[in-house]
């Protein structure tokens, strides 16, 4: 039986071991405070207390809130019963145990020796009329977040449980941040691992070529199985030829290499450079190609930033991640036939309140994506390619880097069957962190 069902009904005696479950309501996406997630949710409360009439005398006063949810009880008669309940799920199910001392079969300061040793985020409350200083003391040394007095002032309580459960939900937002962080750096290692096998990949072409025009010319003029003065013109044009290949491929694998390097430095570092913001981008793009070429898509750059004004003092690392991000959604979900498509990237300046900046524009002519989606791009862990691997996590660092590293803003704009844009407005020049 349930307390709700009691309210509605007026009341009654056998109140022990009602259940009441809870709601739970996460509300996503505060972006103006930096935010990714508002959480709401029905405190659920474990009451401990061995007098009879407590259940009824908690139901009566806290009616409205239970019908309106929030708040959510369960009792207990003594400490043994509800360390039975909180251990069915470690603790889980409960954000307050509110606990008597004396009680029979196990007392109160017994239950929260044994509530912190259980893995969860419960906040114990005593209440008794045991308000001696020890065991007040004894209370808070094993974990309870307040003592209340009997007879119990239900106002007070009152207060005492909504500043409780504030306590509760800053615990549980700390909590979430460390795990949503953790996600995200995890998501930043594997792309920049999946980075690390396409740029493997793709050396190993050139360095390939090159090991072949090699085998040519020492074929050519390997020593004691051709006499220099008979070696032809069509040999050396051969070997000619062959150098010229080697050179131009070793070229190639070598920018491969520097690109990457100056990327995995910046990721390492994520310090402030000045760079020339059209030739960060092209470095990116010449890292992004594996994918490119294997999705098929075709991306051309426009630059119409004037000439001289191209420099950007920010953090090339973040921005590289920004970008690899966006190309990263358009490989796997822009063009889901597997034909590709065309990706255009326009640069471009831009007038900011606080002074000059930039708009980098990610431009893709797929799919698109519905309005409901569309709202839902930057929450943590929403993904529509859950099938493909995706984790939810990309738009999301995207955002983050955007508002926070970056200074700036990210706006994204699509239509179903027309395609995606993203525009990064950033400033010129990224203020130092305070």
């Amino acid at each position: 039986m349930f307390i709700s069902d009691l309210l509605l009904r007026g009341g009654g005696d056998d109140l022990t071991g009602f259940i009441f479950y809870q709601n739970l309501l996460r509300n996503v996406l505060n972006f103006h405070q930096n935010s990714f997630m508002e959480l709401q949710m029905t405190a659920k409360i474990l009451m401990v207390d061995d007098e009879f009439d407590m259940p009824q005398m908690i139901a009566q006063h806290f009616r409205e809130d239970v019908i309106n949810k929030k708040y959510a009880f369960e009792f207990a008669e003594n400490g043994r019963e509800a360390l039975d309940i909180l251990k069915k799920d470690g603790g889980k199910s409960f954000d307050i145990v509110l606990t008597d001392i004396n009680m029979p079969e196990m007392d109160g300061l017994t239950l929260l020796q044994h509530i912190d040793d259980l893995d969860s985020q419960i906040v114990p409350i005593v209440i008794s009329a045991y308000g001696d200083m020890k065991n007040i003391r004894t209370a808070m040394n094993r974990g309870a977040y307040d003592f209340i007095l009997k007879p119990i002032d239900l106002d007070d309580l009152s207060i005492t449980l909504e500043k409780t459960f504030k306590h509760v939900l800053q615990i549980k937002e700390v909590d979430r941040l460390r795990v949503e962080n953790a996600e995200m750096e995890r998501e930043r290692f594997r792309s920049l691992a999946q980075m690390v096998a396409g740029v493997a990949h793709e050396i190993n072409t050139p360095l390939g070529i090159a090991n072949t025009a090699a085998s040519i010319i020492m074929g050519r003029l390997r020593p004691g199985e051709a006499d220099p003065g008979a070696i032809g013109r069509e040999a050396i044009e051969e070997s000619i030829e062959a150098a010229r290949l080697m050179q131009s491929n070793i070229q190639r694998a070598s920018k491969l290499i520097q690109s990457f390097k100056k990327l995995s430095t910046r990721q390492a570092t994520e310090s402030k450079e000045t760079v020339n913001l059209p030739e960060l981008i092209d470095e990116i793009l010449s890292l992004f190609s594996p994918n490119a070429r294997k999705a098929k898509l075709k991306i051309e750059m426009q630059s119409e930033i004037p000439r001289g004004k191209e420099y950007w003092v920010g953090y090339p690392g973040f921005l590289t991640q920004v970008l690899m991000n966006l190309l990263s959604n358009i490989q796997n979900y822009a063009y889901p036939d597997g034909n590709g498509g065309k990706v255009d990237i326009v640069l471009a300046e831009a007038a900011l309140p606080e002074g000059t900046g930039f708009t980098i524009t990610v431009r893709d002519f797929g799919k698109g994506m519905s309005r409901e989606d569309l709202q839902r791009i930057f929450e943590p862990f929403f993904t529509t390619g859950r099938s493909k691997g995706g984790t939810g996590l990309g738009m999301a660092i995207v955002y983050n880097l955007a508002t926070d590293a970056l200074r700036g803003e990210i706006q994204i704009d699509s239509t179903p069957g027309e395609g995606t844009s993203a525009t990064l407005t950033i400033p010129a020049s990224i203020p130092d962190t305070k």
